[in-house]
């Protein structure tokens, strides 16, 4: 690596032109008496001095932390950019910047770093944006899954460390201009690694559920990598790399607006306050849900991935098996499997309305058959997958906005960008297997606890249907139901 490049690479600055060079928004090519004007939100940008390689800039409008076809994009072989679009996210999504180094290994879109930054917004109306070491370790302090900040808290989080490690004259911590070579070169040092760091991130697929952790680690990553402490760098970045994620056990609704006079609106009401929006991990505007595609063998892929196989929820810690479109497939979305567990023994007529029973597939009938088979080649590179209990499915369903499975009249509260093949089963209700139970007056009998996946109403939990422990006919002591769902396996 080019020590200097490297270090100029690392601070990418941002500014936010407006009208007259006061606002975030601009009206580009119409009148002042034009009535089908559209605002237009620019964001403008230079790379600092003497950094004389290309850049890409993006604003990551899918949060994978990438530049794709999806995002705000533009490069770059002069060092300035301007982003503009007519939708406000150019000034409430992350901000990524890729760079290049002279004799560097490159990524796969022939840069061979990136950093982050937070949201332009975060910042104030008119201010100028560093994107840099500093910037990317507040993006993470912010999104820690375990503990996340808000900005300005992150801010001072960071502050902190760089005045304890580095410097104690560092006020501004996105412009810092040092004067004693000692600390200089710990500054230097600190960029250099992290730039480092970012590259082995990328290069080893694992770098938005490692940036995320890094946020915990926040102290100890200024500690090690302003020191140039080789021992210590490695230290830390293991301790990140193995740190688990502690589950939150609620993803929250999904819900960031304000029910207000009838309207749907983004700002709270002293009106109306304690509203759903306003609490939990949605508080900060933006849906708490935190996902990321995992392919076969358990890999992170970007958000713009088109195949993949699982999706691990990065507040809870959980993974979640995607299923396929295939008939031929046990991971069929439409498979109707009957439910056999250790005190559960599926009866005739279960067994007659599972999929099984038509496809003459005795392999794939029950629960069991089909928590084994997954265990045993592995998905996603784990073995202990199970049936997720009534909670875990329900923490799943982003409650903001019902989405329409294709072809269908039902609405669902699964990501489809993620989980693409949702189905209404038998009953157009989206019920999927799970363990949660409770017993009746009968000790032959349980019933099931459903959670609405699909259908004409998202998120409503029922006692659902009853689990007759004998071959009683349908409608024979109160054993109402054959009883066939669908699977959708979680793990660890």
């Amino acid at each position: 690596m080019n020590f200097k490049l490297s270090i100029v690479g690392a601070i990418v600055s941002i500014a936010l032109t407006g009208c007259n060079g006061s606002s975030d928004s601009v009206l580009d090519g119409v009148s002042s008496g034009a009535t089908d004007s559209k605002l237009t939100y620019t964001l403008t940008g230079k790379i600092s001095e003497g950094f004389s390689d290309g850049i890409m800039a993006c604003v990551d409008l899918n949060s994978d932390l990438t530049c794709d076809d999806s995002d705000i994009v533009i490069e770059s072989t002069n060092g300035t950019f301007t982003l503009k679009s007519e939708s406000s996210s150019l000034l409430t999504k992350p901000i990524v910047v890729y760079g290049s180094n002279v004799n560097s290994v490159k990524l796969s879109n022939g840069y061979d770093f990136k950093l982050v930054s937070p949201a332009s917004n975060e910042f104030g109306e008119g201010k100028v944006i560093t994107v840099s070491a500093v910037s990317s370790l507040v993006f993470s302090t912010m999104n820690d899954a375990n503990n996340p900040l808000l900005f300005s808290d992150a801010v001072k989080s960071v502050k902190q460390s760089l005045n304890t490690y580095i410097s104690s004259d560092i006020d501004n911590i996105f412009e810092i201009e040092l004067s004693d070579e000692a600390e200089k070169q710990k500054l230097n040092h600190f960029n250099a690694n992290f730039v480092q760091y970012m590259k082995e991130l990328d290069a080893n697929g694992g770098f938005k559920s490692s940036l995320l952790k890094a946020g915990a680690e926040a102290e100890y990553v200024v500690k090690a990598f302003a020191a140039n402490d080789k021992d210590a760098i490695a230290i830390v970045k293991n301790k990140i790399k193995n740190s688990t994620i502690k589950a939150f056990g609620s993803n929250d609704t999904g819900v960031t607006q304000h029910f207000v006079n009838g309207e749907m609106q983004v700002q709270a009401s002293d009106e109306f306050p304690g509203q759903d929006a306003d609490y939990g991990l949605d508080s900060f505007g933006k849906s708490g849900f935190n996902l990321v595609k995992i392919d076969n063998k358990g890999n992170e892929l970007t958000q713009s991935a088109e195949n993949w196989d699982c999706v691990k929820d990065l507040n809870t810690g959980l993974m979640w098996e995607v299923k396929v479109d295939d008939v031929t497939s046990p991971r069929d979305k439409a498979r109707g499997y009957e439910l056999k567990t250790a005190t559960y023994t599926p009866n005739r007529n279960d067994h007659a309305s599972a999929t099984c029973s038509t496809d003459g597939n005795s392999d794939f009938c029950n629960t069991e058959q089909y928590v084994n088979y997954i265990n045993t080649i592995k998905l996603c590179g784990n073995s202990d997958w199970r049936l997720p209990t009534a909670n875990e499915q329900f923490d799943l369903l982003d409650l903001s906005e019902s989405r329409t499975l294709p072809n269908t009249n039902l609405q669902t509260g699964m990501n489809l960008d993620f989980f693409p093949f949702v189905n209404g089963g038998d009953a157009d209700l989206g019920w999927y297997w799970n363990t949660t139970r409770f017993t009746t007056n009968d000790p032959e009998n349980l019933i099931y606890t459903s959670v609405d996946q699909a259908g004409g109403t998202v998120g409503d939990l029922f006692y659902g249907i009853d689990l007759c422990k004998s071959d009683k006919a349908v409608d024979e002591g109160d054993c109402y139901y054959e009883n066939a769902l669908l699977v959708r396996l979680v793990t660890e």
